[in-house]
């Protein structure tokens, strides 16, 4: 059964995972090690667990800061034949009556990339468990 909940997002209020400000937006993503170097891990992982790994091994996702940064990500990223996961987060979800939302179970899948405005109120983007 599928149902619609209250919960939306009212501004998008993009940052990037280590909680600076985004003032480059980049579609592409990738680990980040010590001293700007880039590294493309080729495992398959939803982005909490991809971060996850990328802290325990490298520093966090790559955050994208300027133009130089985003062509040495899409210059090592060519080494994938698929999308890859950056650190840009947008995490701001609250309930129709304001609150803030803390809990969250989402479905086991990753959420698809879609141009703002343009849903299909029959597809399924979000799924609430």
């Amino acid at each position: 059964m599928n149902a619609w909940i209250s919960l939306y997002r009212s501004q998008p209020s993009y940052k990037w995972s280590n909680g600076d400000a985004v003032t480059f937006l980049s579609n592409h993503f990738m680990a980040a090690g010590m001293y700007h170097s880039y590294h493309l891990v080729l495992e398959k992982m939803a982005w909490y667990d991809a971060q996850r790994y990328c802290m325990e091994n490298y520093t966090d996702l790559v955050s994208i800061r300027n133009q130089k940064q985003n062509e040495e990500v899409m210059l090592n990223g060519k080494k994938s034949i698929t999308p890859f996961w950056i650190g840009l987060l947008c995490d701001v979800w609250e309930w129709a009556d304001g609150g803030l939302s803390g809990y969250r179970n989402w479905g086991g899948a990753n959420c698809v990339a879609m141009k703002a405005d343009e849903i299909v109120c029959s597809y399924k983007h979000y799924k609430f468990n």
